[in-house]
């Protein structure tokens, strides 16, 4: 065997793309069943019921992504709490330090404006962390919120206890709305059964205080005791609500986003289909030709005018070429192994065939016109990438043929 034929003979045995291959058409059934399933649309009666969306995102397995998703606005509304808090501490403080500082008072208002000083600093300081180093370390960023709204809650509870202290009984807490608003609204806390429990927590210790403390000797004690009841149990229906609301619309929003990326994705996948296609049954080299024809005759269609008739005996993207090497490759028994092999079998078959020939053609610049069938053929000598020795690419492209055959048998 000449050296160059040994050489190129070797030069077959290395068949790494071939697996690749193997995989291309299990990808495309895989590609579009996925797309299929992911695409299914929700019943529109039923898009507005909470747990129907969530039946629907666990059936899909889109928990976990959705509270990824839902971590990251969260970690911006704990951002927008602690502003909130922020500037409610410095406002309290400014004010209680104000009035006294007018009466000269302000020793016995010293505790209340410690504690509002440590409440607006730390917010300050966990502002700067949360936005600097807390990025997508959403776990932290709970425990540090909830940490947060104890302190909240702490001060906001000690200071009319210690009014009782200092002979000044009537004082109420404060923040108790803000605080129930910071629970439905601010701390993203995903279980309901939680948030509940923390809304009653808040309401019967602050309605307790109000009782014992601030209306110990107050008339009309059970009218001011259940006015205060009515409006606490009233913030708590509404961050219910608010919760409800704000979850149907996070879920709505996140299927909608991610219906936008399945689209641009499907719309690639569409357009590499109709490439591959293209490819198959046209040479590279004319594809933006007969692309360019269909757009110009879809334009005229479009303008309701008439598509010019064309000769019928002109064949279009002719072109001729001399010297040039011509290969014609067929499947020896075919039509026999089409009676003994499924279907799909026999399409998969010939997938890795034809896929690992093309392979094989573009390493050696053999153009690939078209196959039919079990039939291949090929040009070499073409432009824009025409083989140095046109005849020998076609012999060596025969060889690896071959050995491409006999891998997959």
């Amino acid at each position: 065997m000449p050296e160059t034929s040994r050489h190129s003979w070797e030069s077959f045995a290395d068949l790494d793309g071939l697996e690749e291959a193997r995989d291309s058409v299990h990808k495309i059934k895989r590609i579009s069943r996925d797309t299929l399933y992911d695409l299914q649309e929700l019943e529109p009666e039923k898009s507005y019921r909470l747990s129907y969306l969530r039946e629907q995102f666990n059936f899909k397995g889109l928990d976990e992504l959705f509270e990824r998703y839902t971590e990251r606005i969260n970690q911006g509304y704990f951002s927008v709490f602690l502003i909130l808090q922020f500037l409610f501490s410095v406002t309290h403080f400014s004010i209680v330090f104000g009035v006294n500082l007018v009466s000269q008072t302000t020793e016995s208002v010293l505790p209340d404006l410690i504690l509002y000083g440590i409440t607006g600093c730390l917010s300050v300081g966990i502002l700067m962390m949360n936005e600097r180093y807390l990025k997508h370390k959403f776990y932290i960023v709970r425990y540090v919120g909830f940490l947060m709204l104890i302190l909240v809650y702490i001060s906001d509870w000690s200071v009319p206890v210690y009014g009782v202290y200092r002979n000044d009984p009537h004082l109420r807490p404060a923040y108790v709305t803000h605080i129930l608003i910071v629970i439905f609204c601010f701390l993203g806390i995903a279980s309901d059964l939680l948030v509940c429990t923390l809304g009653l927590v808040v309401t019967l210790t602050h309605l307790l205080t109000l009782a014992f403390v601030t209306y110990s000797d107050y008339t009309y004690f059970w009218q001011r005791l259940g006015s205060d009841c009515i409006f606490l149990l009233s913030i708590n229906v509404i961050g219910l609500y608010y919760r409800w609301a704000s979850e149907l619309n996070k879920r709505r929003a996140f299927l909608d986003h991610r219906a936008c990326v399945e689209a641009t994705l499907k719309l690639t996948f569409d357009k590499e289909q109709e490439e591959h296609l293209m490819l198959s049954i046209i040479p590279k080299h004319t594809i933006d030709k007969v692309r360019k024809d269909i757009l110009r005759k879809i334009e005229i269609v479009e303008r309701m005018e008439n598509i010019p008739r064309s000769d019928p005996m002109e064949i279009p993207y002719v072109q001729e070429y001399d010297n040039v090497t011509i290969l014609y490759a067929d499947i020896v028994n075919y039509t026999a192994m089409t009676t003994k092999l499924p279907v799909i079998k026999l399409v998969d078959v010939l997938n890795e065939l034809f896929t690992g020939f093309d392979d094989a053609s573009e390493q050696l610049n053999v153009l690939r016109i078209k196959f039919l069938g079990d039939c291949y053929y090929g040009v070499a000598g073409l432009p824009p990438n025409p083989a140095p020795n046109h005849a020998e690419a076609c012999v060596d492209l025969a060889l690896k043929m071959i050995s491409i055959i006999r891998t997959v048998r």
